[in-house]
Protein backbone atom coordinates (compact mmCIF):
# COMPACT_ATOMS: atom_id res chain seq x y z
CA UNK A 1 0.00 0.00 0.00
CA UNK A 2 3.24 2.29 0.78
CA UNK A 3 4.41 1.72 -2.54
CA UNK A 4 1.30 2.55 -4.36
CA UNK A 5 1.04 6.08 -2.20
CA UNK A 6 4.76 6.81 -3.30
CA UNK A 7 4.37 5.96 -7.06
CA UNK A 8 0.70 7.84 -6.92
CA UNK A 9 2.93 11.12 -5.16
CA UNK A 10 5.56 10.74 -7.77
CA UNK A 11 3.18 10.75 -10.77
CA UNK A 12 1.21 13.93 -9.37
CA UNK A 13 4.50 15.56 -8.87
CA UNK A 14 5.69 14.98 -12.41
CA UNK A 15 2.10 16.14 -13.71
CA UNK A 16 2.35 19.29 -11.79
CA UNK A 17 5.33 19.79 -13.14
CA UNK A 18 4.71 18.91 -16.55
CA UNK A 19 1.50 21.41 -16.29
CA UNK A 20 3.25 24.57 -14.87
CA UNK A 21 6.41 24.13 -17.64
CA UNK A 22 3.54 23.66 -20.59
CA UNK A 23 1.86 27.04 -19.06
CA UNK A 24 4.81 28.67 -18.79
CA UNK A 25 5.70 28.02 -22.47
CA UNK A 26 2.57 28.90 -23.67
CA UNK A 27 2.34 32.73 -21.54
CA UNK A 28 5.94 33.48 -22.50
CA UNK A 29 4.98 32.39 -26.17
CA UNK A 30 2.44 34.21 -26.28
CA UNK A 31 3.86 37.33 -25.22
CA UNK A 32 6.59 36.88 -28.06
CA UNK A 33 3.52 36.85 -30.51
CA UNK A 34 2.22 40.45 -28.84
CA UNK A 35 5.61 40.89 -29.31
CA UNK A 36 5.40 40.47 -33.27
CA UNK A 37 2.09 42.19 -33.41
CA UNK A 38 3.81 45.32 -32.28
CA UNK A 39 7.06 44.80 -34.90
CA UNK A 40 4.58 44.12 -37.67
CA UNK A 41 3.58 47.39 -38.61
CA UNK A 42 7.35 48.86 -37.58
CA UNK A 43 9.19 46.47 -39.93
CA UNK A 44 6.46 44.54 -42.42
CA UNK A 45 3.57 46.98 -42.81
CA UNK A 46 3.77 46.99 -46.87
CA UNK A 47 4.38 43.08 -46.87
CA UNK A 48 1.60 40.83 -47.89
CA UNK A 49 2.79 38.00 -45.04
CA UNK A 50 4.29 40.66 -43.14
CA UNK A 51 2.67 39.08 -39.75
CA UNK A 52 4.54 35.70 -40.49
CA UNK A 53 7.56 37.80 -41.22
CA UNK A 54 7.32 39.46 -37.59
CA UNK A 55 6.72 36.08 -35.84
CA UNK A 56 9.32 34.35 -37.53
CA UNK A 57 11.89 37.07 -36.32
CA UNK A 58 10.62 37.52 -32.90
CA UNK A 59 10.88 33.66 -32.91
CA UNK A 60 14.52 33.33 -34.24
CA UNK A 61 15.58 36.72 -31.88
CA UNK A 62 14.16 34.45 -29.07
CA UNK A 63 16.91 31.86 -30.22
CA UNK A 64 19.83 34.16 -30.52
CA UNK A 65 18.52 35.31 -26.81
CA UNK A 66 18.50 32.16 -25.57
CA UNK A 67 22.15 31.15 -26.61
CA UNK A 68 23.16 34.40 -25.31
CA UNK A 69 21.34 33.46 -21.90
CA UNK A 70 23.15 30.06 -21.69
CA UNK A 71 26.69 31.88 -22.06
CA UNK A 72 25.61 34.03 -19.46
CA UNK A 73 25.79 33.52 -15.48
CA UNK A 74 25.79 30.29 -15.05
CA UNK A 75 23.01 29.14 -12.41
CA UNK A 76 23.42 27.43 -8.61
CA UNK A 77 23.78 23.86 -7.95
CA UNK A 78 19.94 22.95 -7.76
CA UNK A 79 21.67 21.83 -4.00
CA UNK A 80 22.02 25.26 -3.37
CA UNK A 81 18.92 26.87 -3.26
CA UNK A 82 18.63 29.82 -1.48
CA UNK A 83 15.77 29.51 1.85
CA UNK A 84 13.00 31.82 1.51
CA UNK A 85 13.36 33.76 4.59
CA UNK A 86 14.76 31.95 6.83
CA UNK A 87 12.56 29.03 5.68
CA UNK A 88 13.58 25.45 4.18
CA UNK A 89 12.25 25.27 0.67
CA UNK A 90 9.66 21.93 1.85
CA UNK A 91 8.60 24.45 4.87
CA UNK A 92 7.65 27.55 2.08
CA UNK A 93 4.05 28.45 2.67
CA UNK A 94 2.09 28.29 -0.80
CA UNK A 95 2.88 31.58 -3.23
CA UNK A 96 0.46 32.86 -5.33
CA UNK A 97 -0.02 32.20 -8.99
CA UNK A 98 3.09 35.11 -10.37
CA UNK A 99 5.53 33.61 -7.59
CA UNK A 100 4.53 30.18 -8.69
CA UNK A 101 5.64 30.70 -12.52
CA UNK A 102 8.81 32.84 -11.84
CA UNK A 103 9.83 29.70 -9.85
CA UNK A 104 9.38 27.65 -12.46
CA UNK A 105 10.78 29.86 -15.02
CA UNK A 106 13.84 29.94 -12.20
CA UNK A 107 13.99 26.32 -12.34
CA UNK A 108 14.25 25.04 -15.75
CA UNK A 109 16.26 28.04 -16.98
CA UNK A 110 15.40 31.56 -18.55
CA UNK A 111 17.24 30.64 -21.97
CA UNK A 112 15.38 26.80 -22.12
CA UNK A 113 11.81 28.45 -21.82
CA UNK A 114 12.89 31.13 -24.52
CA UNK A 115 14.01 28.51 -26.96
CA UNK A 116 10.99 26.44 -26.69
CA UNK A 117 8.43 29.08 -25.94
CA UNK A 118 10.06 30.55 -29.64
CA UNK A 119 8.15 27.36 -30.88
CA UNK A 120 4.79 29.27 -30.83
CA UNK A 121 5.48 31.88 -32.89
CA UNK A 122 7.40 29.99 -35.36
CA UNK A 123 4.65 27.49 -35.77
CA UNK A 124 2.22 30.06 -35.99
CA UNK A 125 4.60 31.79 -38.90
CA UNK A 126 4.86 28.83 -40.75
CA UNK A 127 1.40 27.54 -40.50
CA UNK A 128 0.54 30.95 -42.05
CA UNK A 129 3.16 30.68 -44.80
CA UNK A 130 1.60 27.41 -45.65
CA UNK A 131 -1.70 28.82 -45.69
CA UNK A 132 -0.59 31.38 -48.09
CA UNK A 133 1.45 29.23 -50.24
CA UNK A 134 -1.93 26.70 -50.64
CA UNK A 135 -3.83 29.84 -51.17
CA UNK A 136 -1.74 30.54 -54.16
CA UNK A 137 -1.96 27.37 -55.76
CA UNK A 138 0.99 25.52 -54.96
CA UNK A 139 0.55 21.64 -54.24
CA UNK A 140 2.24 19.74 -51.26
CA UNK A 141 4.64 18.15 -53.46
CA UNK A 142 5.77 22.35 -54.49
CA UNK A 143 5.99 22.98 -50.86
CA UNK A 144 7.47 19.89 -49.66
CA UNK A 145 9.75 18.65 -53.11
CA UNK A 146 10.67 15.04 -52.73
CA UNK A 147 13.92 14.33 -51.48
CA UNK A 148 16.61 12.93 -54.27
CA UNK A 149 17.73 9.45 -53.29
CA UNK A 150 21.32 8.47 -53.73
Amino acid sequence: MLASRSWEKLVRTIWKSVRDFALTIGLVGGGQVLVSLLVWPLLFRSDPLGFSLSLSLVGFASWLLAFVLSFGDRRRSRGMVAPVAGLSVRNAPPRPVAGTLQAQVERSGCGFVLLVSSVVPLGLAFALRLQADLQSGKTWSDIFPPMPLP
